[in-house]
């Protein structure tokens, strides 16, 4: 991970972040995550959610028996568990779900901190409700700043979680 600023010579030696006027809190100066890390970690993401969400649609179904309500049933346990999930891993010490955790990927509020459990919430209710569209999933190859709605919703990011390890380190 290079941080250049604007007049620097290219080849000079590379600085630390708080060093040389760059704001140690310019999350925007060191880029966003590849949309390959992003794309995976969702995937990582809904197989863990997709397995706990079917057994607990199978314990429903053999409680409720053949009833109608199923189908609305399991979508309101998927949205339910999936929102769950992200909001209190998201705002936990983790600072991501345990796909982001994996590819080395974090979310932060727009000063670079942990998100409380509120921000963290908005966020995973934003994304859900919004997905089900399917559409603003795309938002992020777009965005210049890699963000998805939601991201902007609840004044948050994915970051890198390299960056963040040499952050603290520097303020420590």
């Amino acid at each position: 991970m290079e941080l250049k600023q604007k007049g620097e010579n290219p080849y000079a030696a590379p600085q630390s972040l708080g060093e040389g006027g760059l704001d140690p809190l310019d999350l925007d100066a060191m880029g966003a995550p590849g949309l390959g890390k992003r794309f995976f970690a969702v995937v990582v993401d809904n197989i863990l959610v997709t397995s706990v969400t079917t057994l607990c649609f199978l314990a429903v179904m053999e409680l409720a028996g053949d009833s109608q309500w199923i189908g609305l049933a399991n979508a309101v346990i998927g949205i339910c568990l999936r929102t769950v999930y992200y909001a209190v891993l998201e705002s936990s010490g983790l600072k991501g779900t345990l796909g982001k955790r994996l590819l080395g990927l974090a979310v932060v509020d727009a000063q670079g901190q942990q998100l409380t459990f509120g921000r963290s919430a908005g966020r995973a209710v934003s994304r859900s409700l919004l997905m089900a569209f399917s559409l603003p999933g795309l938002w992020v190859v777009f965005d210049k700043r890699g963000k998805g709605i939601w991201d902007h919703i609840a004044g948050t990011r994915v970051v890198e979680r390299s960056y963040l390890l040499m952050l603290e380190s520097e303020q420590g």
